[in-house]
Order: C-alpha cells, then sequence, then structure tokens
C-alpha cells in the first residue's frame, strides 16, 4: 500500500526549501506523536507527518514483537488525508531479511540512493508490488534495545539526499520514545484486560451450578484475552470414551458442537496425549499429518482450523480434557510464548472449576438416588 507523489525538480535551491519547510513540521511531528498512547493512533501521526517532511512513494514503520521475534510492517492506505486509514501489512520480517533486517542488525542508518547500483542490497517484500530504486530508513532504538524501524522508499532513483537522511536521523530519536509509549501502553492495557478476565474466572463458579451457564461464563471472560475467531472446551467423556465439545465454543454454531466430538480409542496416539497431558500445537490443524495421527483431522476440518492450540486440563493430577484457541483474527500462523503461557494460567484456573461442577453434579445425582431409594423404601412399607 502506498501514497503517490508529485514529480519535483531536484535542484539544490529546491531542497533547500524543502529542508527549511520540514524543520518547521519537526514540532508538529512530535505534538502529533504525544497526542495518543494508542499504538496505531501514534503509528498514523508519525507516518502522516513523514509524508510532509520527506516525499516518498512509500512510508513505513515497522515494530518488532519480541515475543514472535519478527517485525510487524504499518504502512498508510489511501490519499494523503488526515481520515487516512492505517493498514497492518500481511508480511512478516524476521531479523536477518531485507532492509529491515540490516537496520536490526548494524543498528545504523542506511541510504541507499540507488538500488540498481547496489545489487548486494535486497528487499524482503515483493518488487511486482513495492518496485523501490532508491530507500533510506532508521532503526528506532530506545536504551539498549531496536523497537523498531523508519523507512521510506521510492520508485525513482537519487528521490532522497542526504539532507533526508539527516532529517530522518533528526526525528528518529523521537519516533522512537513516541512508539516505545505506545508499546509500554498497550502492554499494560493488555495486561490489566488479563488480569481481570483472570480475575472473572474465580467468580464463574459461584454465579454458575450448571455446565452450560459455567462454560458461558468461562468463555466470556477468555474471550477479550486473546485475538483468536475461536474458542472453547473440549472435555473428556469417560462414559463415552471421546472429547467433547461443550457449548458455547466462540466462533461455532451451537447446533454444529453437538457433532463436534472425537472418539479415543484405547492405546491410541490420542489417549496417550490425554493420558501423558501433552500439549497439542499445530500451524495448520486441518492439514497437519500429525493430527491425523491423533484422530483430530476430522474435527480440525469440519471446524476450518488453522493454527490450533490445545491445553491441557489438569487438575487432581487427571487431564479433564483441553482449552482450544484456533484461528488467529489477524492471520498470524503461530501461537506466540506469551500467549501459549496466558493459556497454561487460564487453563489451570479453570480446570478445578470444571472439576468441581463435575463432582457437584455427582453429589447431586447421588442425592437424587438416595431420594428416589427413600420413597421406594416408603413405599414397600406402607
Amino acid at each position: 500500500v502506498m501514497t503517490m507523489r508529485a514529480p519535483q525538480v531536484a535542484t539544490s535551491s529546491g531542497r533547500e526549501l524543502v529542508g527549511s519547510q520540514s524543520a518547521d513540521l519537526i514540532p508538529q511531528l512530535v505534538q502529533a506523536m504525544a497526542a495518543s498512547l494508542d499504538l496505531k493512533e501514534t503509528l498514523r501521526a508519525v507516518l502522516q507527518n513523514m509524508q510532509s517532511l520527506i516525499p516518498a512513494d512509500v512510508w513505513e514503520i515497522a515494530v518488532w514483537d519480541s515475543d514472535a521475534q519478527f517485525f510487524v510492517p504499518y504502512r498508510l492506505m489511501g490519499a494523503a488525508t488526515t481520515e487516512q486509514a492505517l493498514l497492518v501489512g500481511e508480511e512478516r520480517y524476521h531479523g536477518e531479511e531485507g532492509f529491515t533486517g540490516i537496520l536490526y542488525r548494524t543498528r545504523q542508518p542506511l541510504f541507499l540512493p540507488d538500488l540498481e547500483a547496489q545489487p548486494a542490497y535486497r528487499q524482503a517484500v515483493d518488487r511486482s508490488q513495492f518496485p523501490l530504486r532508491s530507500y533510506l530508513g532508521v532503526p528506532l532504538i530506545v536504551g539498549k534495545d531496536v523497537i523498531g524501524t523508519l523507512e521510506m522508499g521510492a520508485f525513482a532513483r537519487e528521490t532522497f539526499s542526504p539532507a533526508d537522511m539527516e532529517m530522518l536521523k533528526l526525528v528518529g530519536g523521537a519516533v522512537a520514545i513516541a512508539v516505545h509509549n505506545a508499546l509500554l501502553y498497550q502492554k499494560e492495557q493488555r495486561r490489566a484486560a488479563e488480569l481481570s478476565g483472570l480475575a472473572q474466572l474465580t467468580q464463574a463458579f459461584s454465579s454458575a451450578r450448571d455446565p452450560q451457564r459455567l462454560y458461558a461464563h468461562l468463555v466470556q471472560s477468555i474471550a477479550p484475552l486473546l485475538r483468536v475467531e475461536i474458542l472453547g472446551f473440549l472435555i473428556y467423556n469417560e462414559s463415552s470414551r471421546s472429547l467433547q465439545g461443550q457449548p458455547p465454543i466462540y466462533g461455532l454454531p451451537d447446533q454444529f458442537i453437538e457433532l463436534y466430538k472425537v472418539p479415543i480409542s484405547p492405546g491410541s496416539a490420542l489417549e496417550t496425549a490425554l493420558i501423558e497431558q501433552d500439549m497439542i500445537v499445530s500451524a495448520n490443524a486441518a492439514e497437519d499429518p500429525q493430527w491425523e495421527v491423533l484422530g483430530l483431522q476430522r474435527l480440525a476440518q469440519s471446524a476450518s482450523l488453522r493454527d490450533t492450540v490445545l491445553i491441557p486440563l489438569i487438575s487432581s493430577g487427571r487431564n479433564l480434557g483441553y482449552l482450544q484457541a484456533s484461528n488467529h483474527a489477524d492471520g498470524s500462523a503461530t501461537f506466540t510464548q506469551g500467549e501459549l503461557n496466558l493459556l497454561m494460567i487460564v487453563a489451570n484456573q479453570t480446570a478445578p472449576l470444571i472439576e468441581n461442577l463435575g463432582l457437584v453434579q455427582q453429589l447431586r445425582q447421588r442425592a437424587q438416588r438416595s431420594e428416589a431409594l427413600r420413597r421406594i423404601t416408603s413405599l414397600s412399607s406402607s
């Protein structure tokens, strides 16, 4: 996604004029970046103001995801207006890929006025979509950490000047601080949501005394913590020897959940995984050969599962089943270590609730049987 610039005459006097105007725009850039702590609003403000500072064809900020160990690119979409939408690119850059990887490894600015004259430098994205011929970028560094990159590209050679590079280095520090603050705020907001959701889990059992209400409370409490399209519980049923989906499952219709079950044969790979309390993870469950071995592939295909994790629900040393999370809403193909840690915390908190509910149901059934026997005895004696 890119915004086209108008043709320019590359004269030294024109560059000086642009530089003078850019210097006047720097305070506006700093003020705009500080106006919001929301990450996307901060990135949009930075990129919109960079359009005014340095003419280019492509403006991009790549934010480092320390959990997943890759960069996530953010670009503007549409014409240069105050209402421009910020688009999250589908690409993911690793530390050794493209210009972003060079900035990450060297921690130094990169100025390439003519890419065709420097074939050793290769861009990570498809050239048919971004046919760049000149480039400049700076790493965004806070303390000892690279938190992202600020990059620009043009379709014509020698679009950028050394003055543009100096301007980018000049604003890079302020951009790094603004993005760092927004990332910290996002992390704190997510942490607050996690704590709130986890607190609600402990209240779920006191407010629910039947399975459907309990699972509804649990799913409602967990769903805001994860960016997934499918979330729910697969519980082991001893009488039918099967894993059975418990309604409601977020993202699946209730009518479908009646068929959402997997038989567990004695000695099967799935029974072994259940007994050994293994976590089951797949980047594409519907096509994963290991899921076919486990007997889970039919389930995955029927529900169109992609990236999926099954977290064992362990209580009193027993595996009660699994907490399932599938299909990242943002298209990510893997669960980060942070997400897996959060899911394990959730599973550890919910497993005793599910076990307690089972014990309550058993006590009720025993009480009902005792009452039935008492009435039969009373009728017999009369």
